[in-house]
């Protein structure tokens, strides 16, 4: 009980971040299997439809070591291994008073701004295109995860509004210092509104 009632007061950005940390940890590589199976069909009939053979676009897991909390700006340079990715890493660095705010005399209201990041990369010979659609369906694996789970453990109120989601255009990197071939890669980042409720006592 001491850890909830604590995890209840204060700003919460750090409190926020690893619940959500957590919760992309354990659900985030169940749930791209999921879409991964769900696209199944609709790559098929693309395949058809420009008269291609049909290629599985696989989600690549998330390995355990690349789940980072907090901004890692390392991730995108150049001697980065390759090995490192997909990565997903969550932060949350901004809190706004919730316009409810005002009315409440025993408690302070936020609204914290939660983001995830992630990259997500596709080889030569897969191309440009299987980039797009891992970084599309990587971000819904994501969103999906963090919407089955509002309250984040009970670690919050709620995620409040929809998210904001940006993604990037592919770019091109090298394989590594030693080989120059360039690989794909592509960036997204989602950004939620969540309401944090923060008691004086």
């Amino acid at each position: 009980m001491e850890e909830v009632k604590a995890l209840n007061k204060g700003i919460g950005l750090e409190d926020v971040s690893f619940a959500a940390f957590e919760a992309l940890y354990d659900g985030l590589n169940y749930q791209l299997g999921v879409v991964q199976t769900e696209r199944v069909p609709r790559d098929q009939k693309m395949a058809a439809m420009r008269n291609q053979e049909y290629q599985l676009v696989e989600l690549e897991r998330v390995e355990s070591q690349n789940f980072f909390l907090g901004h890692v700006p390392s991730l995108i340079l150049d001697e980065t291994p390759v090995e490192n990715y997909p990565v997903v890493s969550v932060m949350a660095y901004r809190a706004d008073p919730d316009p409810s705010d005002s009315s409440n005399d025993q408690m302070s209201v936020y609204v914290d701004r939660l983001y995830t990041e992630t990259i997500v990369k596709s080889s030569p010979k897969e191309g440009e295109e299987m980039c797009n659609r891992r970084i599309w369906r990587t971000c819904d694996a994501i969103h999906r995860v963090l919407s089955l789970n509002q309250d984040l453990n009970g670690s919050i109120f709620g995620l409040g509004t929809s998210p904001t989601v940006i993604i990037s255009e592919v770019f091109t990197r090298s394989y590594s210092d030693t080989d120059d071939t360039d690989w794909f890669w592509q960036a997204g980042r989602i950004e939620y509104g969540v309401s944090k409720f923060s008691p004086f006592q």
